[in-house]
């Protein structure tokens, strides 16, 4: 894997994360706006149908949990190859674009450069990312 594929996985990973957090807050929103049984008068047999549900809802938060400490974990490990790039002007290049998503446009203009020079300095900060082991690759079936 390059450097430059390596960094563009925090793009995807960003996407990742939010769809995460929006099916978590979905399914707490269910649980929520779920009616809790009645507890007055003589048990009807929902009780076991909305207990389950809600355990239901608990494994899947869990889950999706877990996944999402997984994809921090490797968006933090991008963040920390970029910040091992002892160039002050190469690391703000590259958090610019990889981790706030600017243009190179606006890479030119935050940072004093013409266009072509900036693309000049990207290809010199790539030069300077270590891209760790295959710890850093997204799986193959995201």
């Amino acid at each position: 894997m390059t450097p430059k594929e390596y960094l563009l996985q925090a793009r995807v990973l960003d996407q990742q994360i939010s769809a995460r957090i929006a099916e978590r807050d979905r399914i707490m929103d269910q649980v929520t706006a779920a009616r809790a049984p009645s507890l007055t008068g003589m048990p009807r047999g929902g009780q076991h149908d909305w207990t389950d549900a809600v355990a239901r809802a608990a494994d899947l938060t869990a889950t999706i949990d877990a996944e999402l400490a997984e994809l921090c974990r490797l968006k933090a490990e991008i963040a920390a190859a970029i910040k091992a790039v002892p160039e002050p002007v190469y690391r703000t290049l590259l958090e610019l674009r990889y981790r706030s998503w600017y243009t190179w446009e606006q890479i030119a203009e935050a940072m004093g450069y013409d266009v072509r020079h900036v693309y000049r300095l990207h290809g010199e900060a790539l030069l300077r990312v270590r891209v760790p082991g295959s710890a850093g690759k997204l799986r193959e079936s995201e």
